[in-house]
């Protein structure tokens, strides 16, 4: 019953970190668009990092 619990948290935590590091990838690459000066609402639309 316990490890079922572990495994579960775990799960989550990993899906977690996933998660934050797409959020990550997408921040610096709207910055590094946003430094370029193209559209970045447009690009964030089409970023294949949202599926």
């Amino acid at each position: 019953m316990v490890e079922g619990a572990n495994m579960h948290a775990l799960e989550i935590t990993v899906l977690d970190l996933v998660v934050q590091i797409r959020l990550r990838k997408l921040v610096l690459h709207n910055f590094h668009i946003n430094q370029q000066g193209s559209e970045p609402a447009y690009c964030f639309l089409n970023s294949p990092l949202i599926y």
